[in-house]
């Protein structure tokens, strides 16, 4: 990136990072009063489970408004859109 287009692409990014840690504190809360629980009812499985699938769908969420955000302030910037696209959170 040259130094202009990491000055603008570099605070959404960081954002963005700062959120998906907040999602996985959010995860791992879940899974430590998961582990905590012996032995679970069929319906707290089923929330567990759904639980899982809104964390997932959370972090998807943030990737796209993100690459939103970095796509309209800096048109062009393949670099950038790399960055989120191959992001494995």
């Amino acid at each position: 990136l040259t130094p202009e287009e990491a000055a603008a692409f570099c605070p959404l990014y960081n954002e963005m990072m700062k959120k998906f840690r907040e999602q996985d504190v959010k995860l791992r809360e879940l899974q430590c009063e998961t582990h905590k629980t012996k032995k679970l009812t069929e319906e707290q499985e089923k929330q567990r489970v759904m639980d899982l699938l809104q964390h997932e769908q959370k972090m998807l969420d943030i990737k796209k408004e993100y690459y939103q955000l970095i796509t309209a302030s800096n048109d062009g910037v393949v670099a950038s859109i790399n960055i989120i696209k191959n992001n494995k959170n």
